[in-house]
């Protein structure tokens, strides 16, 4: 009988011990690519946007007609003026996009571009006061004003007052959110099936000890310690996951210039799981330390 239930003790704390490293795996993923104010504060922090704005100023650069009539340096004041507004519609986006995937709220979201219209004409009304056109030499300040209504009318028709998200994702896009958001249904699911899966494998360890405090603390620390280990030993691994996502950067011209921040992009997203196995190591040590308290009971099961 104290061979069987040494066994079933043994059973029980492989089973909590795969429970909790797979519920310090769930709890890294929600605390990061899971959440929203996560992946917003890392874009901050790869300064994203400031490489997005340079990109597309490099690409105007090359038009021939920017080269002609726009300086650096109005291009410049117009991106910067942009940025701004860049970084708001991506927290839109970011947060409308999260509140879908977690929630039954519609993708309905709206993408201003009226501050665009509004940059781009400011510009433009800058470069024809500073260096009339061609044609424009000597006119009048309501020629001017007449020739930029006619350029303001065309921004208007090139550039719409809003745009929504669906309709710039597209059908096949939509579609994959829809399974990612199944994907992240599932792994709510199994967080909470594991958190209480965790306390039931706890209440029948205390039970084969006959909630005998000394066997049930250092069995319960043991665990926590190894889990602790575990945790702490996979988040040594971003030095991995560094050269995953930098063969992603690589791949992509567009995130080239981020490859120098990768190593703190990896660090950032194992940080949890090392937050998680130094708490569990630090429990367990204390649960140990507990139980050489206490003195084995008379009535305890002799293994």
């Amino acid at each position: 009988m104290g061979v069987a239930r040494g066994c079933l003790s043994v059973i029980l704390c492989f089973f909590l011990l795969t429970v909790l490293v797979l519920l310090g795996s769930i709890i890294t993923l929600d605390q990061t690519i899971l959440n929203a104010d996560f992946v917003i504060a890392e874009l901050d922090k790869l300064d994203v946007y400031s490489t997005v704005v340079e990109q597309a100023k490099a690409q105007l650069l090359e038009q021939e007609f920017v080269q002609q009539f726009i300086s650096t340096n109005i291009l410049n004041q117009m991106f910067d003026k942009l940025k701004p507004w860049l970084e708001e519609q991506a927290d839109i986006i970011i947060r409308g996009t999260y509140a879908h995937l977690h929630s039954d709220q519609e993708l309905d979201i709206t993408i201003s571009l009226q501050p665009v219209r509004s940059i781009v004409k400011e510009t433009v009304r800058e470069i024809v006061l500073q260096s009339p056109l061609s044609g424009l030499e000597g006119a009048s300040q309501s020629q001017i004003e007449a020739f930029l209504s006619q350029i303001y009318t065309e921004i208007d028709k090139a550039i719409p007052a809003s745009l929504t998200l669906d309709a710039i994702l597209g059908q096949q896009t939509i579609a994959q959110l829809q399974h990612l958001k199944q994907v992240i249904y599932y792994i709510s699911i199994a967080y909470k099936a594991l958190i209480g899966l965790a306390v039931l494998l706890l209440l029948f360890i205390a039970l084969v000890h006959w909630w005998q405090p000394k066997p049930v603390t250092r069995d319960t620390g043991i665990i926590f310690i190894i889990v602790g280990i575990v945790c702490i030993l996979g988040s040594l691994l971003d030095v991995l996951v560094a050269k995953a996502i930098g063969c992603l950067a690589g791949e992509s011209g567009g995130l080239f210039e981020l490859q120098t921040k990768v190593p703190q992009l990896a660090r950032d997203l194992i940080a949890p799981a090392r937050s998680y196995g130094i708490a569990f190591l630090s429990e367990g040590i204390v649960l140990v330390l507990i139980s050489l308290q206490f003195r084995p009971s008379a009535t305890s099961p002799k293994y």
